[in-house]
């Protein structure tokens, strides 16, 4: 809470790294840490990156307005690409 707080963050992702990343979604991140996407992976695929997200969220009110009423999101579904 602390991290979502001091950067006046919308929305907030918890994340980790595992040592073999192709059981979860691999997460993107730029050069500030900010997600870029979230990668789908497929067995048997080689990948270098380990960043996972863990499914929690820190979300604020407000991002809500951004979806219509009765609209399904899923941001790792909607985001998501194969590596």
């Amino acid at each position: 809470m602390r991290f979502h707080r001091e950067r006046d963050a919308l929305i907030t992702a918890c994340l980790t790294r595992v040592p073999d990343p192709l059981d979860f979604g691999i997460t993107i991140l730029d050069e500030a840490g900010r997600i870029q996407r979230f990668w789908r992976s497929r067995r048997g695929a080689r990948c270098s990156r380990t960043t996972v997200s863990t499914g929690i969220y820190v979300v604020e009110p407000e991002v809500f307005d951004y979806i219509p009423a009765g609209e399904k999101v899923d941001w790792s579904e909607d985001s998501s690409r194969r590596c």
